[in-house]
């Protein structure tokens, strides 16, 4: 399945509204309504929403705070460090953080469980979900996270 994904400028004249695609998607974006012009008889798939917030990253981050509280996590059960976060990820699922898919279906791990996405494309308040996951972990076992 072709597709591209942007964030791109809405610009109005008068009573009109048009989307501005940034230069470096104008090719792919000519290539793409090509191909379904061509090949799929001059029809696509179109969806618009506002533009979602990434996570923050660096010291102080929330990216950093989510990392902090796994490795607090990881210390105090005696799991790998990856398993905490693969283990949080998919229990965030529950509370709307994105479940990893392919073909449109879920996929599972080799024990049939769910599974959260990658951490490197998320909003803010899907790594918020993420933070607040460990938090509940962290209440329910006993375990003291540090808040810095």
């Amino acid at each position: 399945m072709k597709q591209i994904k942007l964030t791109c400028r809405i610009q109005k004249k008068e009573d009109h509204y048009s989307l501005k695609l940034p230069a470096d998607y104008q090719q792919a974006m000519h290539l793409l309504m090509k191909h379904c012009f061509e090949k799929k008889g001059g029809f696509c798939s179109f969806s618009i929403s506002e533009p979602k917030t990434k996570k923050s990253t660096g010291y102080k981050s929330q990216n950093s705070h989510f990392h902090g509280h796994c490795a607090s996590i990881a210390e105090d059960t005696g799991q790998p460090v990856e398993d905490v976060k693969k283990y949080l990820k998919a229990q965030a699922v529950g509370r709307g953080y994105p479940m990893l898919m392919k073909d449109d279906e879920p996929l599972l791990d080799f024990w049939g469980q769910i599974q959260g996405e990658s951490m490197s494309d998320i909003t803010s308040e899907q790594c918020s979900m993420l933070i607040e996951t460990a938090h509940q972990f962290a209440d329910e076992n006993g375990i003291r996270l540090i808040e810095e």
